[in-house]
């Protein structure tokens, strides 16, 4: 089943395919620390590609390179912020935004502590931002496309945080809808070989008449698609079908349905003069269609239906109802041309509908009268008869429970103790009682879902587990009667309030996959799990007590290693051996004190988190427990360190000895962006440049200058922007930009960006002066609403060294 309005379709030929599925638009001084940043994480971990400009280059217009970006996002999110008018680089991004809405983009504004209406009308902090916008730049036009942004982009449908929920909550919402969007807006996938679509296409489309401005059904017989009105109805029933409806509507989940008359009368209340297309997929009875779609004579001229169906006298039933405006069409099987093309396309067939109920038939035949003799249950009425009835049987391998709705009361005990070929049991959404006194040994697959008993069956000892997913249960000690295992690969005990301890795991080798997430009461994990060699994936996000990691880890798999919001967890395992597949490794929120000093041996890590941020650079902000800065591993290019105060003196040493080896040393790089930002007031004298105020001058050349630059901040209780400006031979450009939180001390910033030169000269076009090589003046100048210390020092040089 499907559904298009009016209101939701796009004329444009938006559907090329995207570099990113989610754009970010913020003000990174309001929400880049915090909420921004969770908002990242939570797509990401959902799987979709989100950009955020962590490391771009601030100035008073966005780069084309970012223009690019733009255009290439399937959704824009726009984190409107108090102070996001405030920036020009933001105004020109949401101008684009709004641009590229109008060309098919989905756009999405988020109000994070501000009205709408203070964006929509541009009062309050909006209204003076652009005041001053307005004073500065002398081109009217410009401030009035930013106006005419803001109030376009305040009037579409988003989400508005108001502190009545938790930003978890609020953010979980958000990346909930972004994920159905995205799946909405995706091209179709009609199949991987579509032969003899398109001739079957045109034939269609003529019958459909677009252009014609009556309502119009098109009834379509044969084969059934994957997903059907025939087998939703007789799974979840009609009425979760209704909602379906509703749902694809108005994208509201609070629709419900209490009976299924009052879901037609609301249906036809939320269409009604509508133009809509709605296709009824596989429907097999006049009741369905009378049920979903009311009386079509209330849709809005233009509206077309579409039904396909196995069941020739329901389309003549139907035609009646429609009179002209309907039509048939029969489809045909493929011509010996196109039959022998897709043979020689495609010898590896996918399952269709029809072989998935082949297959179902084939089961069925195996005891058409007694379930319990059949091979497979996946029908959960099925299911619940064979359970409470004690119908079980030895020809039973596979069984999943999962009911619609509220959940089922379920009484178990010994039902299993026949079924001993049992292989997959898939259980959830059932409210168990009893006592379970027997699960089959020779189970491959586990996966019970709020499991109620403190432990398993104690005569349950599985030799060939696979997959054993128990969370949201009461079990305590999760590996009691499955101690040793050589195949079991994946184990998720998340949510498990009770379990108190990890057992050793050196007797389960072969583990890839192991979520302990929200375990809330878990407070140690045995040694053994630092020397699972075959682990990928460890996560413990959420334990809020875990106060006892491995001593050690020597997991040469391992790729993503989570520990978001491990509060009681002070100290971090050594590294005793190089681990070049841990790419990612999250620790933001958790209460670590101190790095070892064997961490540079993670040398293949990309994405780091800590403190309150996260992506791919290694951020400690406001951590005030954090004493020491251990050598970093190489990969490492940004580290914030903004109100540490608990570092020791020597952590600042440490970084810019470690960063000048970087920018300097024998292995120095041409092109890698470093920056650092750390409490401190004392320069290394190795920077060969300085100036007391905010600039500097000198003569570089002949070759090409690379640069690191070094600030000194002073205390200062109110944020901070300061942006870098460069000229050469008077041609002035800005370079970068920073900005800090409120400083509790003086701190230090360091910046380096090698390549920034090269880039910089051809912008300003000095080539055609034949500057290249010659000797040419270069000055620096800073501009924030802060006052420096010691100013400005710079080491510059010509990298590589020859």
């Amino acid at each position: 089943m499907a559904l298009v309005t009016s209101e939701g379709a796009s004329s444009s030929s938006f559907t090329h395919r995207w570099k990113y599925d989610v754009f970010l638009s913020f003000r990174g001084e309001d929400t880049r620390n915090g909420f921004t940043t969770y908002l990242y994480h939570a797509l990401h971990q959902r799987g979709i590609h989100t950009f955020i400009d962590n490391n771009l280059p601030r100035g008073e217009k966005i780069s084309a390179e970012l223009l690019k970006t733009i255009k290439s996002s399937m959704i824009s999110i726009i984190v409107f912020s108090e102070n996001y008018a405030s920036s020009a680089w933001c105004l020109d991004e949401l101008a684009e935004i709004v641009e590229c809405k109008n060309n098919g983009m989905l756009v999405r504004p988020v109000f994070y502590k501000v009205d709408p209406s203070e964006v929509r009308s541009q009062k309050g902090k909006f209204g003076e931002a652009l005041a001053k916008h307005e004073e500065k730049f002398k081109d009217d036009k410009i401030v009035q496309r930013w106006r005419e942004a803001l109030h376009e982009a305040a009037n579409i449908s988003g989400w508005h945080y108001d502190e009545r929920c938790t930003e978890f909550e609020f953010i979980q919402r958000i990346v909930e809808e972004i994920s159905n969007s995205k799946s909405n807006w995706m091209p179709l996938f009609v199949a991987k070989y579509p032969v003899g679509i398109n001739s079957r296409v045109e034939e269609i489309k003529l019958l459909l008449d677009i252009e014609s401005n009556d309502v119009r059904m098109v009834g379509i017989y044969g084969l059934g698609g994957v997903e059907n009105v025939r087998e939703s109805e007789r799974k979840e029933g009609i009425i979760k079908l209704q909602e379906t409806l509703l749902f694809e509507f108005s994208r509201d989940r609070n629709f419900k349905v209490s009976n299924a008359s009052r879901g037609t009368n609301m249906i036809n209340e939320s269409l009604c003069r509508k133009r809509v297309l709605i296709i009824l997929d596989d429907v097999d009875k006049l009741d369905q269609v009378e049920k979903l779609l009311g009386k079509c004579d209330r849709f809005a001229f233009g509206s077309r239906i579409i039904i396909t169906t196995r069941d020739k006298h329901l389309l003549a039933t139907l035609g009646a109802t429609f009179g002209n405006s309907s039509s048939t069409y029969e489809v045909e099987g493929l011509d010996e041309c196109e039959a022998i093309e897709l043979f020689y396309q495609n010898n590896a067939l996918k399952m269709h509908n029809l072989v998935q109920q082949m297959g179902r038939e084939i089961v069925r035949q195996e005891s058409p009268q007694n379930l319990g003799e059949r091979s497979r249950l996946w029908y959960y009425k099925d299911v619940l008869e064979v359970l409470t009835e004690n119908k079980g049987s030895d020809k039973i391998q596979g069984i999943m429970l999962c009911p619609p709705g509220e959940p089922t009361k379920v009484q178990f005990n010994d039902q299993f103790l026949k079924m001993k070929n049992l292989r997959l049991l898939i259980i959830c959404n059932i409210k168990s009682c009893g006592c379970l006194e027997y699960l089959p040994n020779g189970l491959k697959l586990l996966d019970w879902q709020g499991f109620p008993w403190s432990s398993l069956p104690p005569k349950f000892y599985p030799k060939h587990l696979v997959s054993l997913n128990l969370s949201h249960s009461r079990i305590e000690k999760p590996f009691k009667q499955i101690s040793s295992s050589q195949t079991l690969t994946k184990v998720k005990f998340s949510d498990c309030e009770f379990i108190r301890k990890l057992p050793d795991l050196a007797m389960i080798p072969n583990i890839k996959s192991l979520d302990l997430s929200y375990c809330k009461n878990l407070v140690e994990v045995h040694d053994s799990v630092g020397r699972l060699d075959k682990l990928e994936v460890l996560s413990l996000d959420n334990c809020t007590k875990l106060r006892i990691l491995p001593s050690c880890l020597m997991m040469e798999s391992l790729r993503t290693f989570s520990l978001i919001r491990c509060s009681s967890l002070k100290k971090f395992p050594d590294i005793s051996l190089e681990m070049k597949s841990l790419d990612t490794l999250y620790m933001d929120s958790a209460g670590i004190c101190e790095l070892p000093p064997s961490f540079e041996n993670l040398t293949g890590l990309k994405q780091l988190g800590f403190g309150n941020n996260l992506g791919g650079v290694h951020l400690l902000d406001n951590c005030n427990e954090f004493r020491d800065i251990p050598r970093l591993p190489r990969s490492i290019r940004y580290v914030d360190l903004s109100n540490c105060d608990s570092l020791d003196s020597s952590s600042s040493t440490k970084l810019f000895h470690q960063f000048r080896e970087m920018i300097m040393g024998p292995q120095s790089s041409t092109t890698n962006y470093l920056s650092f930002k750390v409490p401190g007031n004392e320069i290394p004298n190795w920077f060969n440049h300085q100036s007391v105020g905010s600039s500097i001058s000198f003569w570089v050349g002949p070759g090409f200058p690379n640069f690191a630059l070094c600030l000194v901040f002073e205390t200062e209780d109110n944020e901070v922007d300061c942006i870098v400006d460069i000229s050469i031979n008077g041609r002035k450009q800005e370079l970068t930009s920073t900005g800090f939180s409120k400083l509790r001390y003086d701190h230090l910033w360091f910046d380096c960006c090698p390549d920034s030169f090269q880039r910089l000269f051809k912008r300003l076009n000095l080539e055609k002066e034949g500057l290249s090589y010659a000797e040419y003046e270069l000055g620096i100048d800073i501009s924030s609403e802060t006052r420096f210390l010691e100013g400005i020092k710079l080491v510059v040089d010509s990298w590589p060294r020859l």
